[in-house]
């Protein structure tokens, strides 16, 4: 899968992102949207919902198939594009001057957050989750996972990054641990319910 991900995966987001680039050049002063907004345009316009479609192709039986896998390892690759162009999307708010530096800076803290996070959060999540869960209570349980989300929302949120990297950071430390399944079941009404909405 390692072709298929990083070759025709890469290749769709990279092209969606430089077309849209290339109309942002030339007809970005026409419709009033810079480079930076045809690049926000170009990342939004390449990525996918990977649990709709994954959804509608396992309906279909068609995981197996060689389309299928050539789907599933442009979802992926979209999936691992969420990160850098989450840290990259709100720095090209920046002034065009110091837009380098802007960028540089909201990587090197992304990349030590990310580290931080990853290293010491699974195993603090992990422990915090088992003293949750000895409670017994359904409802605490499910507060806690959503505070663990707005949490580490809020802590990329005051680094300088996005409130959804966050978010998404804490979604892969949940599925990392032993209460995944649990999880999954407990947010189940409100996936069903915001991909109602975005279909």
């Amino acid at each position: 899968m390692r072709r298929i991900v990083f070759g025709l995966g890469g290749a769709q987001v990279g092209l969606t992102i430089l077309i849209t680039l290339a109309g942002g050049w030339l007809f970005g002063a026409y419709f009033g949207v810079g480079l930076a907004g045809a690049f926000t345009l170009g990342a939004a316009l390449a990525m996918s919902s990977t649990a709709i479609i994954m959804k509608m192709i396992s309906e279909r039986l068609q995981l197996d198939t060689e389309h299928g896998k050539r789907i599933v390892g442009v979802l992926l690759f979209q999936d691992l594009a969420v990160v850098p162009l989450l840290v990259v999307i709100p720095a090209l708010a920046a002034d065009p001057g110091e837009l380098g530096w802007t960028l540089g800076l909201a990587m090197l803290k992304a990349a030590a957050l990310l580290a931080l996070l990853l290293a010491a959060g699974q195993r603090v999540l992990r422990w915090w989750l088992h003293l949750v869960a000895k409670r017994k209570s359904h409802e605490l349980f499910t507060l806690n996972v959503l505070l663990v989300t707005l949490g580490l929302a809020w802590l990329t949120e005051i680094s300088g990054l996005s409130l959804a990297l966050g978010a998404f950071v804490a979604g892969m430390l949940i599925s990392e641990t032993e209460f995944r399944h649990q999880v999954e079941e407990d947010i189940k009404p409100f996936r069903d319910v915001l991909l109602a909405c975005s279909s």
